[in-house]
């Protein structure tokens, strides 16, 4: 049993080696006149069609009451954007006290988008930031980014991309078709 795994082993060694190196090297009227470009094997030559964007400037159309996740930018600097250093965000008073403040201006502006955008309904907000960045992630209705946008204390709203999980188990083919979607 031994040697049957270490024939196998060898076996298989010997198909990867091969496996990967072209046929034309074995037939020499095969090679004639043939150039090969080289081509790096780690890099399936499919992913840039796979992972292409679509221009930033464009945005993929929406009809006006498609909710789409935003990222509400927020006008006052983030944390780190003020320079309060990432080593001691955590014990300092100063970076403590301006999140603070930040959370509080969060609360009015997000007030202000109930009131004037949501006509009282509450704004679906799923996080806000303020070490990074100072902005608040929402759900919100296409059309209404605009309006959001007039909105004392918001520097811009940006869509987010959400990606989400592929359910249930899938082929490789069934996975690259669903990324191409």
């Amino acid at each position: 049993m031994k040697h049957m795994k270490s024939i196998l082993s060898i076996f298989f060694a010997i198909v990867l080696l091969f496996g990967s190196v072209p046929t034309a090297v074995f037939s020499s009227s095969a090679s004639e006149g043939l150039t090969l470009t080289p081509v790096d094997p780690t890099i399936d030559p499919r992913l840039p069609q796979l992972f292409e964007r679509e221009d930033d400037a464009t945005e993929p159309a929406y009809a006006p009451d498609d909710v789409v996740r935003v990222s509400i930018v927020l006008d006052d600097a983030s944390a780190l954007d003020k320079g309060y250093p990432v080593s001691t965000i955590g014990t300092d008073q100063a970076a403590s006290d301006y999140q603070d403040r930040l959370c509080l201006e969060q609360a009015k502006v997000i007030d202000r988008i109930e009131e004037t955008v949501l006509d009282g309904e509450e704004l679906d907000v799923v996080t806000t930031l303020t070490l990074v960045a100072n902005l608040v992630s929402a759900d919100v209705a296409y059309a209404q980014i605009e309006e959001i946008e007039k909105i004392e204390g918001v520097k811009e709203v940006l869509i987010e991309r959400v990606y989400e999980p592929l359910e249930g188990e899938q082929t490789t083919e069934e996975t690259v078709a669903a990324i191409e979607k």
